[in-house]
């Protein structure tokens, strides 16, 4: 059951970290106080009963206050906030007093060099712990050869002061690709290690994630990459603008519009989890695509000698082709976001037209096919786009133009 919002309500942020995701928005405005309401009173009639919101650092919001009470009294039984706790020591109290029931503090190390370190937000920890916050969950975002040796530090200072640890993997959102490919590191051997040493283990609801009673601490592992992660998903992000986001791993939006845009959204979030593909193994996957379509012969001329109008219409289709291969899953419901590794065009000039053909290749446990066949059918459609003042006839309509012969020619799993 999706019953879970988080809502980002500002981009502004008082620290710049290197993998923050930011909700997958780089925009940094505040949502205003009369959109979150709007939002939340929708989101409540159609049945969501836990909030979290996050940012940006959400204690920078000038409405933080009136939009926690305003949450509450709408019937909101679950609010949780997202900060780096460089000022929760200023307003902990206050959050407590309108209803705020539990905090995350992002904490990657006990010190050195990060913005969130114990020794910055211990002020904040404090604050929050005489205020009444109980759990209170530090979240440390592991990087190899940063802060992986620290993940022992880190479980016994939470055992000592009777905080939560969630250990997070590192996801490559909103960090350079570089960055990603230096700095992520496998929770794997971790959490087997956590399952070997614990005391007890409890498996959550949400996501399926276990907590380990491991050395007088209960610690979390998120692990983003994980085969089950989006599959038991109960949530939904709105971003800073209001828009609808059904997953942080893909780029679809929902413009906010009461209860039929969450219900929406909803959906397309249950038919991706519909289709388990799980179990499936990870392989090489390729397929090739084709198609044509149908020109004039003057129009023909034309694009041989250079001369159409809005300019190179091959240059216009590679663009609109990569776009479509690689939002694949955005528009037809049940295929999965792929890891896309590369896409070959190429395209021929025929007599009375232009062949595309479009080759994609990505190691995942599902084909490529609709991509191939979007890629050509997006490609072909922008130099439809490109040429049609061409091919329109007296009446401005298009008798001879089409796009057909649309094809898989070849789809290949394995080496």
């Amino acid at each position: 059951m999706i019953d879970y919002l988080r809502v980002s309500i500002t981009g502004r942020c008082n620290l710049s970290c290197d993998y923050c995701h930011r909700e997958g928005n780089s925009d940094t405005s505040d949502l205003s106080l009369d959109k979150f309401k709007e939002i939340i009173k929708a989101a409540h009639d159609t049945g969501f009963r836990k909030l979290k919101l996050t940012g940006g650092e959400p204690l920078l919001h000038p409405h933080l206050i009136d939009m926690i009470s305003s949450a509450k009294s709408t019937g909101f039984k679950d609010i949780s906030l997202v900060t780096n706790g460089l000022m929760l020591h200023e307003k902990a109290e206050a959050l407590r007093a309108v209803g705020l029931d539990r905090l995350n503090i992002g904490c990657d190390s006990l010190t050195g060099p990060s913005g969130k370190t114990v020794q910055k937000i211990s002020a904040g920890l404090r604050s929050a712990k005489e205020a009444g916050f109980d759990p209170v969950k530090l979240n440390m975002v592991v990087l190899k050869g940063i802060n992986d040796h620290k993940i022992q530090d880190m479980i016994s200072f939470a055992a000592e002061n009777d905080v939560m640890l969630q250990l997070i993997e590192l996801i490559p959102l909103g960090c350079s690709p570089d960055f990603f490919k230096r700095h992520f590191f496998s929770l794997d051997d971790v959490e087997k290690d956590l399952s070997k040493g614990a005391d007890k283990t409890v498996e959550r609801g949400m996501q399926g994630r276990k907590q380990y009673h491991y050395q007088g601490a209960i610690v979390e592992v998120v692990g983003p990459h994980k085969d089950d992660f989006c599959a038991n998903c109960t949530k939904l992000r709105v971003d800073n603008h209001g828009f609808i986001k059904p997953c942080l791993k893909d780029d679809t939006l929902i413009d906010f519009n009461g209860q039929d845009s969450l219900k929406l959204a909803i959906k397309m979030k249950e038919v991706k989890k519909m289709i388990d593909i799980s179990s499936k193994e990870i392989t090489p996957r390729t397929a090739s695509a084709s198609g044509r379509i149908v020109l004039k012969k003057a129009t023909m001329d034309t694009i041989k000698q250079k001369k159409i109008k809005k300019g190179d219409p091959f240059e216009a289709s590679k663009t609109a082709a990569m776009y479509a291969v690689k939002n694949t899953h955005n528009l037809i419901p049940y295929c999965h976001p792929l890891p896309v590794e590369s896409v070959k065009m190429d395209f021929e000039m025929l007599d009375d037209g232009i062949r595309m053909v479009i080759t994609v290749k990505a190691r995942y446990r599902t084909g490529v096919e609709m991509e191939a066949l979007n890629g050509v059918l997006i490609g072909l459609s922008t130099i439809w786009d490109m040429v049609k003042y061409l091919e329109k006839d007296s009446k401005g309509q298009y008798p001879d133009t089409r796009i057909t012969d649309v094809r898989i020619d070849e789809k290949t799993k394995g080496a």
